[in-house]
Order: structure tokens, then sequence, then C-alpha cells
């Protein structure tokens, strides 16, 4: 009797004990599936700023789907602060005009980890190819200014003197290096990891070689806040390099009831 009642208890150990360890495996599971879902799949933001109102107002939530643009590696290891290995490759879709997207703000230089870098949020004006038109301190897309049926605005912007012009670069594109788009163009040659500056008669070095274009690494973005007056975008920082990219707001979860952008 005594024999079977310690086999009994031995048991009833053993269940608990499977039991426990089945259900601290499930755990781990939906823990790592939840973290390769949020790193590679969707993810939730919340709006800071005015810069996207009316389209997006401070404190609304929304879900951003990240495969289209990037396939990158998470942020962080589950359950920490703990930097993981970060490495990406191109999404399953193509950024379009317009699309609302969330990028790592491109002030750093291109080494720093992503889980280091500030979130933004912003509207797509401009894709790789575009040309812009930079006058007075406002952007305009050289197509939207030819399409556009004031002559009078239409001539002043495409033949006055003061208008400057860019293309966004694609990769491999070569970008002519002027005075007029330093702002624009020495952000992107620092962030491919060059060394930039000017020789005793003003000609642009790259990594100390006289250089007059260079070739652009990846694709580039011209970005803009919709409330124009409280947004810093891609007038003020310059272009969004395709690495930066985390995904597209689709949806505002927050507040009730939700809304498709």
């Amino acid at each position: 009797m005594h024999l079977f009642m310690e086999n009994n208890s031995r048991d009833k150990i053993s269940f608990c004990l499977n039991k426990s360890f089945r259900f601290m495996a499930l755990l781990l599971v939906v823990v790592i599936a939840a973290w390769i879902c949020k790193s590679i799949g969707f993810s939730v933001y919340r709006i800071p700023s005015l810069s996207m109102y009316p389209a997006l107002e401070p404190n609304e939530y929304v879900l951003v789907s990240k495969y289209p643009f990037n396939l990158r590696t998470p942020e962080y290891y589950p359950l920490t602060g703990i930097p993981f290995p970060y490495f990406f490759a191109s999404g399953f879709g193509k950024v379009q005009r317009e699309d609302i997207m969330v990028f790592d703000l491109p002030l750093f230089p291109a080494e720093l980890h992503p889980a280091r870098k500030e979130d933004y949020i912003k509207r797509c004006l401009g894709l790789p190819g575009d040309t812009v038109l930079w006058y007075e301190d406002h952007y305009y897309l050289k197509k939207d200014v030819i399409s556009n049926k004031n002559e009078i605005i239409k001539s002043q912007l495409l033949k006055d003197s003061a208008t400057i012009s860019f293309v966004i670069p694609k990769k491999g594109a070569f970008i002519q290096l002027a005075d007029s788009t330093q702002h624009i163009w020495e952000s992107i040659v620092i962030r491919d990891g060059n060394t930039f500056g000017r020789d005793n008669s003003g000609i642009f070095l790259i990594n100390g070689i006289q250089k007059l274009k260079y070739r652009a690494q990846q694709d580039y973005y011209f970005v803009q806040g919709d409330n124009r007056r409280f947004s810093t975008d891609s007038r003020s920082w310059g272009l969004v390099p395709k690495s930066n990219l985390i995904g597209r707001a689709e949806v505002v979860l927050w507040p009730w009831p939700p809304r498709w952008l």
C-alpha cells in the first residue's frame, strides 16, 4: 500500500512537470512567433506630432505592414533591449507615390543599428528617377508641373533661372555633384561611408579623389509631411534611402472605429 501511494505521488509530480514543461514550451513558441511577426510582418506605431495632419492626428495608432518594402531582422532579442544582428533584403512589393511610410530617420551614419535610430512617418511624393524642381523653398515634381493647366506657373517653374532641379537617385544611377543641390547629395555620399571635401580649386573630393558625379548605391525617396508648416522632412534633411524603410501605414487602429489610409 505504501509503495502504491509513493508511485502515485511520483506520477502526479511527473504529470505536473510535463504539463508545466508543455506550457512553457507553448509560451516560448508564442513569444517567438509574435516577435517574428512584429519584426517582419506588422507592427503598431503611435503618431507623435501634427506633421501628417489631417490624414493622421497626434496620438493615433496605425498598423504598419513591413514586408512590402524590406524584410529586416528584428531590432531586439525577445523581451529585451539588446539589439539583434541586423540584415535586410528587399520586400515583396514596391513603394508607390502617395504611400504613407514609416522609416528610420536618415540623419545617422548608415552603419548605426536601426534600434538606435528614430522612426518617422511621412508621405512619399517622389520615387527614384523622378525629377524634382526646387523654387523659393518649395518643391514640385516636374511631371506635375508639366501637366499643370496654369501656363504662368508652368512657365515660371520650368524657365525661371532661380528654379533648381535634381533627379531622385535610382540604384546604379549617377548623381551630378553641383553646388546648388549639395544639401541633397552630400548626405547620400557621407551615409554610404565616404569622406567628402573640396580641393583648393573648389572641386569636390570623395575619398580624396576629384569627382564630378557619384554612383548611387541604392534607391532613394522624397518624402514630406501633409502638414508642410509643421513637418521636417526631405526638404530639410534630404532623401530617404531604401535601407531605411520600415513599412507602409495601412490602417488607423485607434481611436475607434478603425479607418483605412
